[in-house]
């Protein structure tokens, strides 16, 4: 029997299909959702997710059922969205996102899941909006704000300040 002769038969009973450790699930329409691999029925291995017109949305992998190494989300155009890295289902490093015209939005660091070090942001047209730090999850230190034509706008200084 052919790989799509399954997936017709299969498909007719229920949206995921599993094909020994590879994982398929559909949208209503039959176009593929997703794609990955499991080992002992947890996620292991790459894993990619896609938008019912067929591009990709997520391309990540997972180690023992959790999120591990560099994640990537894609805007519905294929236009890349935002880059993320993990360590042991927790974010970890740096996490990036863009602005539809390709230039970057913002950095922030992570350390065991939480924001840590290190936070910028900025205007489409590529201008510093904001820099300053986390510590452990809390804003902290000196951050500075800039307007959309890179002139400095004010400071604040955190000592702490939770719920990020």
């Amino acid at each position: 029997m052919k790989l799509i002769d399954i997936y017709n038969k299969l498909l007719n009973k229920k949206d995921k299909i599993r094909i020994g450790d590879i994982v398929l699930e559909f949208w209503e329409n039959r176009s593929l959702f997703s794609i990955g691999n499991c080992k002992n029925d947890k996620e292991h291995g790459e894993w990619k997710w896609f938008y019912v017109n067929g591009n990709l949305e997520w391309i990540g992998n997972y180690e023992k059922g959790r999120e591990h190494g560099e994640w990537k989300e894609f805007h519905e155009n294929g236009d890349l969205y935002q880059i993320e890295n993990y360590r042991n289902g927790k974010r970890h490093g740096e996490k990036k996102w863009f602005w539809r015209n390709g230039n970057l939005e913002s950095i922030i660091n992570y350390k065991d899941g939480k924001r840590h070090g290190e936070s910028r942001g900025f205007w489409e047209n590529g201008n510093l909006r904001e820099i300053g730090n986390y510590k452990n999850g809390e804003i902290n230190g000196e951050w500075k704000w800039f307007d959309k034509n890179g002139n400095f706008r004010k400071i604040k200084n955190y000592k702490k300040w939770k719920n990020f």
